[in-house]
């Protein structure tokens, strides 16, 4: 059964790069004892990057601390670095850090597993972003079991990809276009109901299935990213994640959201300026009680030099990009289909009605009135060994299709706070 329900109101690809993750890994603290003997623990990490794979040009990289012995608090201090000749791998490979104690006479034993996601942090501006903190160490049959302090930074060449947030509305942000519904859907087999899965123990199919999971949510999020680039968008907003577990027919993972573009206030860039012309103000402050003139602190004894004149021409670029900004305000949230080169669409279109997947929208720019409700349902028989993603993108269209039409019979244009779930 699928559903999807909303209210109605009337009214190119990013360039792949290099990237370079580094991981620092510092120590544990409160780790089980897994010598009974000796009442104590000889533990160590290994981190990995990617998965093995033959049909993929990227291989997993991996990499060891030392072994930290006789210890439950554990510190190695120890630094890798993992080069990646594209940075969207990044959201198909998550971090992962598993902690193994060292036995002599056996097989070592694993103790937990942290998995970083690191695909939010290609979305910022900057072109380098940190995390960094005490995570849970995490054990799929005996839950937590200790923690790990780690540091990761992501360095990439240059270039963001497009954000992505569950909000409707952005602090610190306005937004100037809404592009329209974005929306992504993967198959992937079950390891639970795989043949390898039937013979493996738990804690080997539980730790594949957590991967996959991982895995899919970063495929979808690449497409639906790539998708919002190509229609002229930096951010989704009102983003929305679903997994449907269809048993021996495999796994659904399907996500869907609103594709913006955002734009800094004006005022968080003039607090940025005021906190640059404090520090110069400071500066000069100084120079004068050292007998040097203010005149001779921004200019330089031969005028203004040539950072000077970048400097001029940055503001200059700056109030282009504020003049822009106005006349793309102006034209509104939803202009013509050819109002701003942003906009990719052709002039005519199939269908009229655009889903939104936020819940409500500026109050100061949209003005709107709500025409009533809709909602639209199917059911549809699992037949096959292995589910189809063709085949579900064709159900999950004829639902659309539907809600459409009852938007157009009451004549609205636009669905507010668009939903989808299965049962």
């Amino acid at each position: 059964l699928v559903l999807g329900c909303g209210r109605i109101w009337r009214g190119g690809l990013p360039a792949r790069m290099a990237a370079i993750v580094m991981v620092r890994v510092y120590g544990a603290r409160n780790l089980p004892v897994m010598d009974s003997a000796r009442n104590t623990t000889d533990a160590y990490v290994v981190i990995r990057l990617g998965e093995k794979d033959n049909h993929s040009n990227f291989q997993m990289q991996k990499k060891e601390t030392r072994i930290c012995y006789n210890s439950l608090h554990p510190v190695w201090d120890q630094s890798f670095r993992f080069k990646l000749m594209d940075e969207t791998l990044i959201y198909e490979n998550p971090l992962r850090l598993t902690v193994f104690d060292k036995d002599t006479f056996s097989a070592n034993d694993p103790i937990g597993t942290v998995v970083i996601g690191l695909a939010s942090m290609l979305s910022h501006e900057k072109a380098t972003q940190r995390l960094s903190g005490w995570f849970p160490l995490y054990d799929t049959l005996k839950g937590i079991v200790g923690q790990l302090y780690v540091h990761v930074r992501v360095q990439r060449v240059a270039g963001a990809c497009p954000s992505f947030y569950s909000a409707s509305l952005i602090d610190g942000y306005e937004i100037l276009r809404y592009h329209g519904f974005v929306d992504e859907l993967i198959v992937s087999a079950d390891p639970e109901h795989r043949w390898q899965g039937l013979i493996s123990g738990a804690r080997k199919t539980n730790e594949s299935r957590q991967l996959l999971f991982y895995t899919m949510a970063g495929q979808v999020q690449q497409n639906i990213s790539r998708k919002a680039s190509a229609l002229g968008a930096n951010a989704v907003i009102g983003y929305r994640f679903d997994i449907d577990f269809e048993g021996s027919h495999g796994v659904i993972a399907r996500g869907y959201g609103t594709a913006v573009f955002l734009n800094k206030l004006e005022e968080e860039v003039e607090n940025q300026n005021s906190n640059e012309k404090t520090v110069l103000e400071f500066i000069g402050d100084r120079n004068r009680a050292d007998g040097t003139s203010n005149t001779d602190t921004k200019h330089g004894l031969g005028g203004p030099n040539k950072k000077d004149q970048r400097n001029s021409a940055e503001q200059t670029d700056v109030k282009r990009k504020r003049n822009r900004d106005r006349k793309n305000r102006e034209t509104g949230l939803f202009p013509p289909p050819r109002a701003s080169p942003l906009v990719s669409r052709p002039e005519k279109r199939k269908h009229p009605v655009e889903f939104l997947t936020v819940d409500k929208l500026p109050s100061e720019k949209a003005q709107y009135l709500l025409g009533g409700a809709v909602n639209s349902r199917a059911v549809h028989l699992i037949t096959g060994k292995r589910a189809k993603q063709d085949l579900r993108d064709e159900w999950w269209a004829e639902v659309r299709d539907e809600i459409r039409s009852h938007a157009q019979s009451l004549q609205c244009t636009h669905i507010l706070g668009y939903r989808e779930r299965t049962t």
